[in-house]
């Protein structure tokens, strides 16, 4: 992208510049940014109905052999982090991001969503989707906090079943609204569509605000959508008037 810019006469600064800067960029600023992002769509009353968490990963760097199927195959597998997103959706199926975590290839996604909800003063009302990754039970607690209705599966099997209430009734929930989880799955499809699974990074730590900067920019995106759609709309009236 440098070396694009550099041939189209732009004046660009040296890679190791870039690399320093982009290092030096604090997460507490790319978050208010984000935070400034999402208060567009509650200015704008984007009426949500349901809120889903999920991870998804992005490659860079250089690739490293693993061990599988104990230890009789060996599989090539790229570095990579973890972006883990708390998605709003609307009675149209748009959907936003509310809160994010970026963490290393094998970081806890439990533990990134506990920091998501650090950040979080308050969420809408609805449905709370997530797959049993993420089934502790002070999680589900800190879900109904919020007001919201913790639709979380659960780990079990024949032999180990769902005694805790919480974690039955969140079972429960989650067999009602699973169905709905494929939107945030849109979101991460999207989101690759446009920039790659894939950085052409060296770094953990530049990737890692690589992830970050997808998250807001698909919030971004969104609003440019959304004042896009409202030009056509005026448009139209003004048409028929």
């Amino acid at each position: 992208m440098l070396e694009i810019a550099k041939h189209e006469g732009f004046h660009v600064s040296v890679l190791g510049d870039y690399h320093y800067r982009v290092k030096k960029l604090d997460e507490g600023l790319l978050k208010k940014i984000l935070d400034e992002s999402t208060k567009h769509f509650f200015r704008a009353k984007w009426d949500f109905k349901y809120l889903i968490v999920d991870g998804t990963g992005f490659g860079f760097g250089s690739k490293y052999t693993l061990n599988w199927m104990r230890g009789t195959q060996v599989r090539e597998v790229s570095s990579h982090v973890r972006l883990v997103s708390l998605v709003a959706v609307d009675e149209k199926g748009r959907a936003i991001i509310l809160g994010w975590e970026v963490g290393g290839p094998y970081a806890s996604e439990v533990n990134m969503l506990r920091k998501i909800f650090e950040g979080l003063e308050k969420l809408p009302r609805g449905p709370f989707i997530a797959d049993k990754g993420y089934d502790a039970v002070d999680v589900i607690e800190r879900v109904m906090k919020f007001g919201c209705e913790p639709a979380i599966g659960m780990k079990q099997s024949w032999r180990m079943r769902i005694r805790n209430w919480l974690r039955r009734m969140s079972f429960e929930n989650w067999e009602r609204y699973r169905k709905r989880r494929y939107r945030i799955e849109g979101v991460f499809g999207s989101m690759k569509l446009k920039v790659g699974s894939s950085f052409t990074l060296v770094r953990e730590d530049l990737a890692k605000k690589m992830a970050i900067a997808c998250a807001i920019l698909w919030n971004l995106y969104m609003i440019i959508l959304q004042r896009l759609w409202f030009f056509v709309i005026v448009l139209r009236v003004g048409r028929r008037g």
